[in-house]
């Protein structure tokens, strides 16, 4: 959800934006009926059910049990309606009009959001940079937090660079 709510505000608001990145998500999220239904008629059981698909098998179980504690913390209505968005989801016309730097992150073990859709939106976002990281999946921040977070730290200061030297550019030729 995060990563249709960055694209929706790069697209609507770019003047805003000096970059997005992009974990885990994809140009239309489509929710499987299954989903959406089960957390209706049984909460625990989806919850339970969506969490074997979020994290990669090579994952703790440990970590797997704590994505179901968190996401059980989520009232069912608040959890449906977050699914329904996501599922009307579709800027699969439109992401090309992104014109922001942007860093495509996703889990090699992505069920939910495979790296096809991290590649499609590679292949439309002009410029975009995509890194497929391996033993994880949807959950790639948890999963594997220092590759994560080394990728992010590398693209800020990369687009921190590039907008210092832009800066100096354009202050250079305002004052020739």
């Amino acid at each position: 959800m995060g990563g249709a709510i960055v694209q929706t505000l790069a697209l609507a608001r770019s003047e805003m934006i000096k970059g997005i990145i992009l974990a885990g998500t994809g140009a239309k999220l489509k929710v499987l009926p299954m989903i959406l239904n089960g957390i209706k008629d049984d909460f625990e059981g989806a919850v339970r059910k969506m969490n074997q698909f979020t994290f990669s098998p090579k994952v703790s179980p440990m970590l797997i049990e704590r994505g179901i504690a968190e996401m059980l913390q989520s009232q069912p209505e608040v959890l449906y309606r977050d699914f329904l968005a996501c599922d009307r989801f579709d800027l699969m016309n439109e992401i090309e009009k992104i014109d922001s730097p942007a860093l495509i992150l996703c889990g090699e073990d992505d069920q939910l959001t495979p790296a096809k859709y991290s590649q499609f939106l590679h292949s439309r976002i002009k410029g975009s940079k995509i890194e497929i990281l391996p033993d994880a999946g949807h959950m790639l921040m948890m999963e594997v937090p220092q590759a994560f977070n080394e990728k992010v730290k590398g693209f800020i200061e990369e687009i921190d660079k590039d907008s210092r030297v832009l800066g100096f550019k354009i202050f250079k030729n305002f004052f020739s």
